[in-house]
């Protein structure tokens, strides 16, 4: 049996369990690419904000 294949009969399963499989793909998708904008965003705040006040802090 194929990954296609598996994937369709897993499909079947889940859809008389009442689970939409492309639905919970798209979301898995979406939290994804929502949590990589969220570490790029704690990122530049580590930059722009964080490191600056460390840097300031240890001067004084």
């Amino acid at each position: 049996m194929t990954t296609k294949q598996r994937y369709e009969s897993a499909r079947e399963i889940y859809k008389k369990l009442g689970v939409d499989t492309e639905a919970a793909i798209k979301k898995v998708l979406e939290t994804s690419m929502a949590l990589k904008v969220l570490h790029s965003y704690q990122e530049v705040f580590r930059q722009l904000v964080i490191i600056p006040v460390r840097q300031e802090h240890q001067r004084n």
